[in-house]
């Protein structure tokens, strides 16, 4: 193999990489943005609703599965790939995500992929074929192939994290024993929660103490949105 042409391949390479690790980033924004906005849901729903332990057990393992696919798929995966786990896209695969962004080069890229795949076949010491592939990799060694994935791009996707992450700063901030004991009650779905009651007594007595053998009146109020 050519120097040029082995120096193209690296960059195809690279740019393969570069591929997945946007993969990744983009895949993070999902899973940020999916996951979050299902905690703050089970968790509200669970702190109004006061489920019993089979539906808080159900809520706990729909997260669990729902995160651990998340995870998976949109992070996990794409970085195995980044390190050439797995099956990846091809050159000309990458050759052609290439050229949709520098169309001058995508069919000269992949023409040169192509005549070194026929020199390799043949088996034939074609001066002329390696002549044009040398030609072509020199052609297009100015051109930079990782700046054909542009990781600003993923800001696009911050719309599906900047809502569910306000929200839940906004509860934490004003309300949150919503997201503390909701999601406490679904991690511990295995126990036993009485609902709070929806009234509680106040002692108004300055001293709770009392000489021997004496009466003594407990004054209180109540206070709730039921008065028993």
């Amino acid at each position: 193999m050519a120097d040029s042409y082995k120096s193209l391949i690296e960059k195809l390479d690279a740019f393969i990489r570069r591929y997945y690790l946007n993969e990744m980033i983009r895949g993070g924004l999902y899973f940020l943005g999916i996951g979050i906005s299902a905690l703050l849901i089970a968790s509200a729903l669970e702190y109004f609703g006061h489920f019993s332990g089979t539906v808080r057990g159900a809520l706990f393992f729909t997260l669990l599965s729902g995160f651990l696919i998340l995870l998976i798929r949109n992070l996990i995966i794409p970085g195995l790939k980044r390190y050439r786990l797995g099956s990846i896209i091809s050159h000309e695969q990458a050759s052609s995500i290439i050229g949709k962004h520098f169309p001058e080069v995508k069919d000269k890229l992949l023409n040169t992929l192509q005549l070194h795949q026929q020199a390799e076949k043949s088996g034939i010491d074609n001066s002329l074929l390696i002549a044009s592939i040398e030609q072509k990799t020199t052609e297009l060694k100015p051109v930079s192939f990782e700046s054909a994935i542009n990781f600003s791009d993923n800001k696009r996707y911050l719309k599906y994290v900047l809502p569910p992450v306000g929200l839940a700063i906004i509860l934490l901030a004003i309300a949150p024993t919503i997201l503390t004991e909701g999601t406490q009650r679904i991690v511990t779905y295995n126990q036993d929660y009485t609902p709070k009651a929806p009234f509680e007594f106040n002692v108004i007595n300055e001293s709770l103490s009392v000489p021997g053998n004496k009466d003594f009146t407990l004054e209180a109020n109540v206070d709730g949105d039921y008065i028993p």
